[in-house]
């Protein structure tokens, strides 16, 4: 959400503003020999009007203590890589996820890259990685139970990727689609994971007898009416070479 004295500015200005002030060092992925594996430099406007982590870390600066750096040894590059193009673009490029489908990667970087969105508190990023997840289902990915596993370790239970991947599962469960993955191939798979999360499987059963459906893409906003989510259509862009 930008701060109350820039609402009423074009949103050209806005983002000007945003870049204007001082700038963050801030350091993504594990170091290797003292090196971080990606470094940026960028406004502190900027991620404190996208991120409500930066903006409480920035907050706990004094008149005596100044933040000059941000370590994020926990951080995949990629997916921060989504982030900065988010920042300055609008929206990402898909190939990585292209490319892990291909390579038959059940947990597409988009689908991590949420769940980063959600620990920076980037709400308008989480709705822009929501519409590509969104309209992927089914075509990149399907909903399998390692995905299932995967994001109910990785996501709170009030996780609208959660809530998607839920709804998604009981409406498409045993159809002849790719949404789903179920089959003998991937029985055992399937039981393992509602012996394992008893509450994931209430909700399924719940779920089976009712009328559950997948809901329209602004029902899984969490910042929706953020500027910079477009609705109608993903916003892509290839991935440019270095």
């Amino acid at each position: 959400m930008l701060p109350p004295r820039l609402d009423k500015r074009a949103p050209t200005d806005m983002f000007l503003a945003m870049l204007q002030g001082a700038p963050i060092v801030v350091k993504i992925g594990p170091t290797i020999d003292g090196i971080s594996l990606q470094t940026y430099v960028l406004p502190k406007s900027l991620l404190a009007c996208n991120s409500t982590f930066f903006r409480d870390e920035f907050k706990k600066a004094t008149k005596d203590t100044v933040i000059n750096s941000i370590d994020l040894p926990d951080v995949d590059p990629v997916q921060f890589g989504f982030f900065i193009y988010f920042l300055y673009r609008g929206g990402y490029h898909y190939s990585r996820d292209k490319e892990a489908a291909t390579a038959g990667e059940l947990i597409l970087p988009s689908i991590k890259a949420y769940t980063m969105g959600d620990k920076l508190g980037a709400k308008s990023f989480m709705d822009q990685v929501m519409l590509h997840v969104y309209h992927d289902l089914g075509k990149l990915f399907s909903i399998t139970p390692k995905l299932m596993e995967w994001t109910q370790v990785n996501s709170p239970p009030t996780s609208k990727l959660r809530e998607l991947f839920v709804d998604a599962l009981i409406m498409h469960w045993g159809k002849n689609n790719n949404v789903v993955r179920h089959g003998k191939e991937t029985e055992e798979e399937w039981s393992i994971l509602f012996d394992q999360h008893q509450d994931l499987r209430k909700e399924f059963i719940f779920g089976l007898k009712g009328d559950v459906r997948v809901k329209r893409y602004e029902e899984y906003c969490v910042g929706i009416g953020a500027e910079r989510v477009l609705p109608a259509k993903v916003v892509r862009f290839k991935e440019e070479t270095p």
